[in-house]
């Protein structure tokens, strides 16, 4: 089996949402991994997707 693509997005809020799940995805298929992502304007990915929980999942959270 191959390492998973280490991978971080920019934003957590309008089209970086179909990114999440898409990373979602290749995560469940051991093809990826999301290693950190950002939200600028401090919502939150959990707050947007309440199934997904990056503290869990060791997903570090920037906020610049």
């Amino acid at each position: 089996m191959t390492t998973p693509i280490r991978t971080g997005i920019i934003g957590m809020g309008g089209d970086a949402r179909i990114h999440h799940d898409t990373m979602q995805q290749l995560e469940e298929r051991g093809e990826a991994r999301l290693i950190c992502t950002c939200d600028p304007h401090g919502g939150g990915l959990t707050a947007k997707h309440p199934t997904r929980s990056l503290g869990r999942q060791r997903v570090r959270v920037f906020a610049d």
